[in-house]
């Protein structure tokens, strides 16, 4: 009887393991340089999957199958985020990203320190 009991719930564990697929690719910026260290968060039915660029800009993360959003982010760059990026059962899905450089500007101008007080 305990034998039966034990086989009943290693089969009903094995039923309920979630699917995943492999989601692989490089973060580079618009000259084809990768970037190190972008933070890639992977969504996928509100819960987050996280990850971040090796030193050649390459990610690898198993995650459940389904649709998912992937956000891109990294401090000298503007963020980004890809929708609805299928993942499929034991499959590999590449995504090659790149990123734009963060826009900045120069304030030029006049400083009159007699109306600071």
């Amino acid at each position: 009887m305990g034998i039966t009991i034990l086989a009943v719930i290693a089969l009903s564990g094995t039923a309920t393991a979630e699917a995943t697929g492999s989601l692989v690719g490089t973060v580079e910026n618009e000259v084809g340089e990768p970037i190190s260290g972008a933070d890639i968060n992977i969504t996928i039915n509100d819960t987050s999957y996280p990850t971040t660029t090796n030193g050649d800009g390459s990610f690898e993360r198993t995650v459940p199958v389904g649709l998912v959003d992937i956000s891109i982010t990294d401090q000298y760059y503007e963020a980004q985020t890809l929708t609805d990026v299928p993942i499929t059962t034991d499959e590999t899905t590449t995504e090659n990203i790149i990123l734009d450089d963060r826009k900045t500007g120069t304030i030029e101008g006049n400083v009159d320190a007699s109306s600071l007080g």
